[in-house]
């Protein structure tokens, strides 16, 4: 999994909480459930939460076949995601004391519908080992056409964490 100066990202603020280990850092991505995904709409960002399945450095989801994500998409592929890992509460005797510890992962990336009928296939196999199945579930032998979807090609990576590092 890379990690790179991409044009959208800046230097860390708090570099004591950035996460420097690569492996580290895929690991929230392969243990994550859910990836917010930011797209341009105009002059107002477009932010939408969804499943994923993570396959090499390449992220994927399905979506419907029509729709504001999908036309957002289609227009400028370039896109932003964000997948949260651990958070813990922690609480105190007064209110400053109360804090969240938490891991995160910030991506960049490039989406584009998949036609591919194996990397469909992959995808999906993907989608069902993130969502938890812990055995292989068999895909119809032809995947539906009305379900695009889509492949986010990851360009740049990075993580933080303020819970204590190995």
């Amino acid at each position: 999994m890379m990690k790179s100066d991409h044009p959208g990202q800046r230097s860390m603020q708090r570099q004591d909480r950035e996460i420097s280990n690569p492996a580290a850092v895929r690991a929230i991505l392969e243990r994550a459930m859910v990836c917010r995904l930011a797209m341009c709409d105009g002059e107002w960002p477009y932010l939408v939460p969804l499943n994923y399945g993570l396959h090499k450095d390449r992220l994927y989801f399905h979506c419907a076949s029509e729709g504001k994500k999908l036309d957002l998409l289609r227009a400028n592929p370039r896109v932003c995601f964000e997948v949260e890992g651990r958070i813990a509460l922690v609480t105190g005797e007064r209110a400053c004391d109360w804090t969240t510890q938490y891991e995160s992962v910030i991506g960049y990336g490039m989406a584009a519908v998949v036609v591919d009928e194996t990397e469909r296939r992959l995808a999906m196999e993907a989608l069902m080992r993130q969502a938890g199945a812990a055995r292989e579930l068999h895909l119809p032998e032809t995947l539906p056409t009305d379900m695009p979807i889509v492949r986010i090609e990851i360009h740049g990576l990075s993580g933080k964490t303020s819970f204590p590092q190995e």
